[in-house]
């Protein structure tokens, strides 16, 4: 958002001067557009006072107190001023915008707080804290504090001499009621969040510039005084008294419509009648009502889900999933509706923002639209339907991956900070994974190491889990088991934490992560040592072997590091970290991770195979655990294979494009490719056994010289291998247990892995006829530069998978075609 800078009144400056005077703008845009990147100019006189001197008080970016003439400092919008229904409809439709707003990451006070109506209602609360504040302190006894004090008070209280009663209902009730119940959720919200992983201006502002929303006010209160609005609008001439009535006879007497009566049934009569035409001639047409109606019981709903998410709230009730659900869709009919709101623009002001404590500047105002708002609210309830939907799904104790893959699979959609914290909510309340008071965040990782590489290992066998006494082995593998997962509780822990974080900071969060289970690593081989020690007799005992894949924990814990490990390079392709001339080594070092991690998967696979055909019961309880651990391992495998596959053949194609001279060079000046390799790879260099050695990585990416035909058609057989990999994986997923609680998302992914090795392939077949075309019949030997371009889509463009980039080839000649109709379109 820019700021259009009002113009200045220069001429009385310039009447009695006699000084030439040039605008210089283009000037300067010009000589600092031919600076390149990365180049600063500086003048060495010019220091930081110099700069700071430079900015105009009088600039009204910069001073939120500057007036131009005529302005006042605030605006005089009376918060009790006769609105008809639809205006009030266009006030909630606004209100709902500047509150998705909010959820998106930006401030209170460029979003909600620019409401001339809810800042009314703040600074009536604010009044009543500071008083109860004073009271406190000349130990006077405290007020009750009630909702109804916080209502729209007018600055003229004689304006409201002349307005009709169905005004005050629609003003002090019904937007009231709205404003209030809005307040409160974003105080349950602030709640929610707050009380999870989250990172303030980055993710969520929880600032509330020394306004209370509403925290010492009960939410069944608010809820039961939006309900008293809603069965007013719902009320009709032959219903008699609205459920109301007390609320409105409140207002009557407060605005002195009432005159003396002899009694309270003579005024109670009164009211009835005014309320009987009230309710009959508020209502230009009955899709005013409706629509007031749809919007006061979205926010009673709303309100209510929020109250049962938190877990230290008496209302907390976790298995919400059909209430989020119906909210969704109720909320979907009420947005396709057509919008018949009439807009009062000066309901809303940037001036609002002068009334709070700030040292920060003026802030614009931010605001979505109504259909971005209301797509944005879908989305939203959908992803907290997802993260409530733990609760219902099959028992995370099939299968520990599997939640895992669910998590994952929530955090591929980006969710809001809202969703994801009720996700840490569902996940990690008091230690306990899913609300389950059986199942503590412990068990969860000796599940997981269970069906990796412990089934049918002595350290859970039942002749450990039996043991009493200190001199009995089995006694003293449970304190070495127990020890590990004291050291693993935290850093497991963590790898579930930070994928419930925004998608930059799952990458920067696995990072710090991978270093904890490398340290990890170390303390897992010296207790597999020791175990190795009481479960091997003494004549078998030698030196610790080369090959220590057959040691469970620290095979276990170098399997995480290797899928965070890939997670990181792949979050790097995703957020697009890499330049072009660097996918193809950075696709040649996840190649070799995953090289890694497919061989230590088949030798625990391999393992565990031992251990299942050496258990003598073939209906006992650890064969079964045995053989739920194969079949595991095997999905594993073949997963591993398919994606392996993908990446050495992207890594091909974009060692063929870079050896054909084609890949687009970097655009920046500064730096080499190598130490841009060492800076990408720090954090993970001696974390993994293998060395990412540039120059060994760059020389392996070229393909070898040789005859193009026959290059292209083991490259072609290839990528077809990969593609039936990658089809019997997405075939399998509804049998196996690995998917069971995210089957439709990795179903999804996976097709998505099917059409891009299909677009591979196309690549493949593009080039050939290319070197064809021009007579390239040795792979080293010519070059296509000035024949075919390459372009590196960009994120969210025509990327089929954020994490494998498949470029675009074309013909020069069709790319000046395309550039062409850009520009005359």
């Amino acid at each position: 958002m820019q700021y259009n800078r009002p113009p200045r009144n220069v001429q009385g400056v310039l009447m009695n001067s006699t000084m030439d005077m040039a605008d210089i703008t283009k000037a300067f845009t010009e000589a600092s557009d031919a600076l390149g990147e990365g180049e600063l100019i500086k003048d060495a006189e010019f220091t930081l006072f110099e700069s700071v001197g430079a900015l105009e008080i009088m600039d009204p970016k910069m001073d939120s107190g500057f007036l131009q003439p005529g302005e006042t400092l605030y605006d005089n919008f009376n918060v009790s001023a006769p609105l008809t229904a639809e205006q009030v409809v266009w006030v909630m439709d606004e209100l709902f915008c500047y509150e998705m707003a909010w959820h998106k990451g930006y401030a209170l006070l460029e979003t909600l707080y620019t409401s001339v109506h809810l800042d009314n209602l703040l600074h009536q609360e604010l009044s009543r804290a500071r008083k109860a504040r004073k009271a406190t302190k000349s130990n006077k006894p405290a007020k009750d504090v009630s909702i109804d004090d916080v209502c729209f008070r007018a600055d003229c209280e004689t304006d409201q001499a002349g307005t009709e009663p169905t005004q005050i209902m629609l003003i002090h009730l019904v937007l009231r009621a709205y404003c209030l119940g809005l307040l409160k959720c974003c105080e349950l919200t602030i709640r929610i969040i707050t009380s999870q992983m989250y990172h303030e201006e980055e993710d969520f502002v929880s600032q509330t510039f020394n306004r209370d929303l509403l925290s010492e006010h009960d939410t069944k209160e608010i809820y039961g005084f939006i309900q008293s609005a809603y069965r007013w609008l719902g009320s009709t001439g032959a219903s008699g008294i609205p459920p109301p009535f007390m609320c409105v006879k409140r207002l009557w007497r407060f605005f002195g419509r009432c005159k003396s009566f002899d009694n309270d049934k003579e005024e109670t009569a009164v009211i009835s009648t005014v309320l009987r035409t009230l309710t009959l001639t508020v209502f230009r047409s009955e899709k005013v009502r409706v629509a007031l109606k749809d919007r006061l019981f979205i926010r009673q709903d709303f309100l209510d889900t929020l109250e049962t998410t938190i877990p230290d709230s008496n209302a907390w009730r976790p298995n919400r999933v059909g209430a989020w659900r119906d909210l969704r869709r109720f909320a979907s009919d009420v947005g396709s509706q057509q919008q018949i709101g009439q807009p009062v623009p000066a309901a809303f002001s940037e001036k609002v923002q002068r009334r709070f404590s700030s040292n920060t500047p003026p802030r614009p105002i931010v605001k979505l639209t109504y259909r971005e708002a209301q797509r944005d609210f879908d989305q939203m309830l959908e992803s907290i339907g997802e993260a409530c939907q733990l609760y219902e799904l099959p028992k995370t104790s099939d299968c520990a991956l599997s939640l895992l893959r669910y998590v994952w699979a929530f955090a591929d959609k980006s969710p809001a900070t809202l969703p994801r914290a009720i996700m840490q909510t569902t996940l990690f309340t008091e230690g306990q994974v899913c609300g389950r008071l059986d199942f503590p965040f412990e068990r969860l990782l000796r599940i997981d190491l269970r069906e990796l590489v412990l089934a049918g290992h002595p350290l859970i066998s039942k002749p450990t889990l039996d043991a009493e006494t200190s001199s009995d082995p089995g006694f003293r593998l449970r304190q070495l088991l127990d020890d590990f997962i004291k050291a693993a509780y935290e850093p497991y822990f963590k790898m579930y934490e930070a994928l419930c974080q925004n998608r930059c900071r799952i990458r920067r969060c696995l990072t710090h992560i991978i270093g904890e289970f490398d340290s990890l690593q170390n303390e897992a081989k010296s207790i597999d040592r020791k175990v190795h020690t009481i479960t091997t007799p003494e004549s078998s005992q030698g030196r610790w072997p080369e090959n220590d894949s057959n040691y469970p924990l620290h095979s276990w814990v170098s399997h995480h590091k290797h899928d965070m490990i890939q997670w990181v390079l792949q979050l790097g392709f995703e957020h697009d970290i890499y330049e072009p001339n660097e996918l193809g080594i950075m696709y040649g070092v996840l190649s070799q991770v995953q090289a890694a991690q497919l061989d230590l998967n088949l030798r625990m696979g391999h393992f565990t195979k031992l251990r299942y055909a050496s258990v003598p019961d073939v209906d006992s309880y650890e064969r079964v655990v045995c053989g739920v651990s194969c079949e595991l391992n095997t999905v594993l495998g073949r997963e591993f294979a398919a994606t392996s596959s993908l990446t050495g053949m992207l890594k091909i194609l974009y060692g063929l494009l870079d050896s054909l001279g084609i890949v687009p060079t970097s655009s920046k000046r500064y730096g080499s490719a190598q130490r841009r390799f060492e800076l990408r790879m720090k954090a993970l260099q001696g974390c993994t056994s293998e060395t990412f050695d540039f120059d060994t990585l760059n020389d392996g990416l070229r393909p070898d010289r040789g005859s193009a035909d026959d290059n292209f058609q083991n490259w072609i057989a290839a990528i077809e291998s990969a593609l039936k990999e990658l089809q019997e994986v997405h075939e399998n997923i509804s049998d196996e247990p690995v998917f069971r609680s995210s089957k439709e998302q990795w179903k999804k992914h996976d097709q998505l892995l099917l059409e891009t090795a299909r677009q591979i392939s196309e690549r493949f077949n593009f080039l050939r006829e290319a070197c064809k075309d021009a007579g390239i019949t040795m792979i080293g030997e010519g070059s296509l530069k000035g024949k075919v371009d390459v372009i590196v889509p960009p994120p969210g463009t025509h990327r089929i998978h954020d994490w494998w980039i498949v470029p675009e080839v074309m013909f020069t000649r069709a790319v000046n075609d395309v550039q062409n109709h850009k520009h005359s379109s």
